[in-house]
């Protein structure tokens, strides 16, 4: 638990139920900014059944990525990011470039 502490750790375990994140850094650098209200803004009216959707990006895990998940990154610029959120946001975003949005699910198998 580098860099994290106990509290910190099971805090994020307890909320992790709903959001991927707890917050929203969505590149995963450590600070909520201006890049993250874009990545959320491009994918704002996106559903499960949307190619534009993925859970990282709904903040409230209410199935759409809408204004309040909007409003909650927004709300949440120049926060600083625990580890594990960074970790697990970089984490996802690396499988999205082999899987695209949708995650692996999208994919016919080879």
């Amino acid at each position: 638990m580098d860099n994290m502490t106990y509290q910190e750790n099971q805090d994020h375990i307890h909320n992790s139920e709903s959001a991927i994140i707890n917050i929203p850094d969505f590149d995963g650098n450590g600070q909520v900014n201006s890049a993250d209200v874009e990545d959320i803004t491009l994918r704002v009216n996106s559903s499960e059944k949307d190619d534009l959707y993925h859970p990282l990006y709904d903040v409230d895990a209410s199935s759409t990525i809408d204004e309040n998940d909007l409003t909650s990154v927004k709300d949440t610029i120049g926060h600083d990011v625990p580890l594990i959120d960074q970790q697990i946001a970089q984490a996802t975003q690396a499988t999205m470039l082999y899987y695209g949005s949708g995650g692996q699910e999208g994919r016919e198998p080879r």
